[in-house]
């Protein structure tokens, strides 16, 4: 299973790595996915041809319903909104 990230969209098909990956996944040898956060991202980016290429792919959704799941989720949010979080997040993207 490989997860697609927004940038490896390959709707124009000019990344050869990709191409191999997607012909394997129309093949069925494996399955490609995407998050939901980066389904709604290339949707939202404005190029017709990626958010059409990005609506063939299954995607998860990024869900917490539970008491648990929402502190984990706040905690999260803490150190990626805090110092740490920004050091990081400046550094890797």
């Amino acid at each position: 299973m490989f997860h697609i990230d927004t940038n490896r969209i390959n709707a124009p098909r000019m990344l050869p790595a990709m191409n191999q990956l997607q012909k394997w996944h129309d093949d069925g040898v494996i399955h490609m996915y995407l998050s939901e956060t980066v389904r709604d991202e290339t949707k939202a980016g404005g190029n017709a041809q990626r958010a059409q290429k990005a609506s063939e792919f299954i995607f998860s959704m990024d869900y917490a319903n539970t008491a648990d799941e929402a502190s984990v989720m706040r905690e999260i949010e803490k150190v990626r909104s805090g110092d740490i979080g920004n050091k990081l997040f400046r550094r890797h993207g």
